[in-house]
């Protein structure tokens, strides 16, 4: 497995090293796994959000395809950085129905912390499989200009927490 991590390490570097201005990243160039649920994917989400960071542009899309794709951790969004999280779908009636999904069992925790400005999410769903979550939120945004679209999220404490302290 490492030296899978090593190539879609350097597939990644290529992409950003090709697109100055954006970078687009799908989530299983990091070797994100979409097995309902089963395989932690934390470390490559936040591998592509810190491939993003280091580019020059600090702009890109984080593209998760469809599948549903389970975090046991928070996935943190520096200051600074233009970040887009695209999914290919998000639920159309009930929540069993999206095409792309976030999953995590966390009673307390953030999904997803953005620190940043002008961040996007989209067409994807985020739920908690959790009984009774007792703190955290799906999408925690401590930065400014976030935009949500055709999303759903499901069973957190706060769905969206609001928190413009910075």
């Amino acid at each position: 497995q490492a030296s899978r991590q090593k190539l879609s390490d350097s597939i990644a570097v290529n992409i950003a090293k090709k697109q100055t201005d954006l970078i687009w990243l799908p989530i299983t160039y990091y070797l994100a796994i979409a097995d309902s649920g089963m395989t932690d994917n934390t470390a490559a989400i936040q591998a592509c959000v810190d491939s993003v960071t280091r580019s020059t542009s600090k702009k890109g899309v984080i593209y998760i395809p469809p599948g549903v794709f389970a975090l046991s951790g928070t996935v943190h969004i520096p200051v600074g950085d233009q970040i887009t999280f695209q999914g290919a779908g998000g639920s159309v009636g009930e929540l069993s129905n999206a095409i792309s999904k976030l999953v995590t069992n966390r009673t307390t925790g953030d999904v997803i912390l953005d620190s940043a400005n002008n961040s996007i999410f989209r067409g994807f769903d985020i739920q908690n499989n959790a009984g009774s979550p007792t703190a955290g939120a799906a999408i925690h945004m401590v930065g400014w200009f976030a935009k949500i679209e055709n999303m759903a999220i499901a069973n957190f404490y706060y769905d969206i927490e609001l928190d413009n302290s910075l």
